[in-house]
């Protein structure tokens, strides 16, 4: 199935290495629907999967295999377009950083997912330049800096911040400003 453009598994368990398979075989890949998934984290992670910068030779160390996987994710399948995330869970901090790496986003969901960092919001303003839609919602640590941060996309016509309850006036005037 390396032809495969559309791969929808909402609400299942994701094994961090199946995942990598998936970024490895399916190169084709515009869009990802992981909605209400899990990403399991997995002790014993083969040391070909982690990532070269991380420098590390035990083949036994616990890695952040969702970082591992989304990093492989935006390397690996150039044609993504759509990432849909929301109400995963397993998304840590640095699974987030790995994905708003991608610039080839045109839609990103990342509706109630608590572990994008202010750092994560600031690579996201200056890297995701295709990004269309973004969907916030639920996401309940975004602050009026990191809506600053995402008022820089120029190509940004949809955004949903619905339930950001540390959202003030002033993070909405933000994207009064937008490009």
């Amino acid at each position: 199935m390396p032809q495969l453009e559309v791969l929808q598994m909402r609400h299942s368990e994701v094994a961090s290495d199946t995942a990598i398979a998936i970024t490895t075989h399916l190169k084709k890949l515009r869009v990802l629907d992981l909605k209400g998934s899990h990403i399991k984290l997995m002790r014993n992670f083969p040391n070909q999967y982690i990532e070269e910068r991380n420098n590390s030779t035990h083949a036994n160390a616990a890695v952040d295999n969702a970082a591992q996987f989304f990093a492989s994710l935006t390397r690996e399948c150039a044609d993504l377009k759509e990432l849909e995330l929301s109400a995963c869970s397993g998304i840590t901090r640095a699974a987030a950083a790995a994905i708003v790496q991608s610039y080839s986003l045109q839609f990103l969901g990342m509706e109630l997912c608590l572990g994008i960092t202010p750092e994560a919001f600031a690579l996201m303003g200056s890297n995701m330049v295709q990004l269309e839609g973004l969907d916030l919602s639920g996401c309940t640590r975004t602050t009026n800096v990191d809506v600053q941060n995402v008022a820089k996309l120029e190509s940004l016509t949809y955004l949903n911040i619905s339930d950001c309850k540390q959202l003030s006036n002033k993070g909405c005037l933000a994207l009064a400003d937008m490009p």
